[in-house]
């Protein structure tokens, strides 16, 4: 009895056997062990493992006569001269993620850069001007991305002075759910700015050291997980921590933690794929930690399915996008 506390107390107290022992897992299943009923009913977890029937309850309810702003307006703010990919990669997920319109804001001198967006996206141009940061661009952003349900903000705009200045405006003046990403996060992480009430922050590793504000060596642990869980209650905020596996982490809630994927999804864009789901869950009316929820598992199984055609090594974001029919129908039939 003593030793299986102990494991217990391993597994359980900080999740420290997540990451020591993850290459050596194999399949996940749910079982009962013996514990009575009043047993579980007393249990009061500090972190809960995502389920496929769960996140099949979730997903955005489906009605014949909807249309297409009944099925969510997503406003993006994504890609840059160099970096047109990820705005690409952002818009397809989201569309495929069951959003009814996507609308790109592009400053009109890049026009020609975006050749690569779906037919379906919309255009948002931006103006035209030197420079990407003015206050009638400014202006036109805040009233465009006000009049959706939610927006992605992030992903490839560059670290550049203008773009980082533009962000530092544009953000604390959107009151629609909002994804932040990427350079987003890198903006945010060097000068924070107001956020609106459902924002959901898509750090990695890197990224989260930036937010949290530490230096050196940093690792998923007990700890870390409670640093985590004090920054989205002092910030009121829903902060997914990308990884294997992935962390959410959202006010007075527990820990959810998303087991799904594969080591193939290490690459360039899929991070983008991610914020463009999430994007679209809200758009379509989730909460904040449901979208995040629903958004992370799907991105995860879609990697495992990709794998199982492709292989591993051979894995690219685009490849998520195009297993998300499949993601959904496999989390549907839960």
């Amino acid at each position: 009895k003593k030793s299986s506390q102990n494991v217990l107390k391993r597994i359980f107290g900080g999740l420290a056997i997540t990451f020591r022992y993850s290459d050596y897992l194999g399949e996940l299943y749910p079982i009962r062990f013996g514990l009575s009923e009043a047993a579980h009913e007393q249990a009061k977890p500090s972190a809960t493992l995502l389920q496929q029937d769960e996140i099949g309850r979730l997903l955005p309810k489906l009605f014949r006569q909807r249309h297409k702003y009944q099925a969510g307006l997503l406003h993006v703010w994504a890609g840059s001269k160099g970096m047109e990919g990820s705005a690409a990669l952002v818009c397809r997920s989201a569309l495929r993620s069951g959003c009814g319109l996507v609308k790109l804001a592009i400053d009109e001198k890049h026009h020609q850069g975006f050749s690569s967006l779906d037919l379906e996206v919309v255009s948002l141009l931006v103006g035209q001007g030197q420079r990407f940061f003015n206050q009638a661009k400014l202006k036109f952003m805040i009233e465009h991305f006000n009049k959706g349900d939610a927006c992605v903000i992030g992903p490839g705009i560059s670290l550049d002075m203008d773009m980082q200045a533009c962000i530092h405006e544009l953000v604390p003046s959107i009151k629609k759910p909002l994804v932040l990403d990427a350079d987003g996060l890198t903006a945010y992480a060097e000068r924070p700015f107001s956020l609106p009430k459902h924002t959901v922050m898509t750090p990695h590793i890197g990224e989260l050291k930036r937010l949290l504000g530490i230096e050196g060596r940093f690792t998923m642990n007990r700890d870390s997980l409670q640093l985590c869980q004090d920054y989205v209650e002092e910030h009121q905020l829903t902060l997914l921590v990308k990884g294997a596996p992935t962390f959410i982490f959202h006010p007075q809630t527990e820990v959810k933690i998303m087991p799904r994927g594969n080591p193939g999804m290490a690459t360039a864009g899929a991070g983008d794929v991610l914020a463009g789901m999430i994007g679209a869950f809200l758009a379509q009316g989730l909460g904040p930690l449901e979208a995040t929820c629903v958004g992370a598992y799907l991105h995860g199984v879609s990697g495992e399915l990709a794998a199982k055609d492709l292989g591993s090594f051979s894995l690219m974001a685009t490849d998520l996008i195009a297993n998300l029919p499949k993601a959904f129908a496999f989390v549907e039939i839960s």
